[in-house]
Parts: structure tokens; sequence; C-alpha cells
């Protein structure tokens, strides 16, 4: 995680990965506002619901940001096993803004 790097280490302290990111352990660190993830002219709620799909069940309460490189897998409780790539700093220019392009679609090989 990169929050001790943002100056967030207490909120990095609340969060026990050998737990799935519902659990109520993590409770608190799902409440946690982080400003630099939210644009302040955003008019929306500062959390919003993840509902089971399928469902109108309620997974977990999450702030709302406006600033998100990466959640991990869809299923929150496989989050300690999302994988991680480090991008090398050779990257190719191109692939580099493949990679954090809002379009989405594009193909990308390894990095």
């Amino acid at each position: 995680m990169i929050l001790p790097q943002m100056e967030q280490h207490n909120t990095y302290q609340l969060f026990n990965s050998a737990l799935p990111l519902t659990d109520p352990t993590n409770a608190a660190f799902l409440r946690v506002q982080i400003k630099a993830y939210k644009c302040p002219s955003d008019p929306k709620p500062d959390y919003f619901q993840l509902n089971q799909e399928g469902s109108n069940a309620v997974i977990a309460e999450l702030p709302t940001v406006n600033y998100l490189g990466v959640f991990g897998p869809e299923n929150l409780d496989d989050c300690e096993n999302s994988p991680v790539h480090f991008i090398s700093e050779n990257i190719d220019g191109g692939v580099y803004r493949s990679l954090a392009t809002i379009q989405g679609g594009e193909v990308v090989g390894e990095f």
C-alpha cells in the first residue's frame, strides 16, 4: 500500500490485510476519508454503498474517491490475494499512458 508514503501511516495501521476487507476489524479503515483521493469540487456524498452483485444487500460503505488507480479484485474477500505489478523505470511512454487512460479496452502487454 502507498498510504505510509502519503503520510497516512495511521490509516495504514487501521488495515489488517490478513482479514477480509469487510471484516469488522477493518471497519475503521473503511471509514477514513483521504483528501488526496477526492476532488474538492466533487458534489457527491462522502460515502457510497457497495452492494452484493444481483441484490440490494450492502457489502460495505466506502469513501467516495475521484483519484483511484487500482482497487484490486471485484471480490472484496480476495483483496489480500490481489496481484501487484511493479512498473519498470524503462517502460515505454505509450504503454505507461495506456495503463492510466480512462477509455479502457487497450491491450497492454507485459510491463
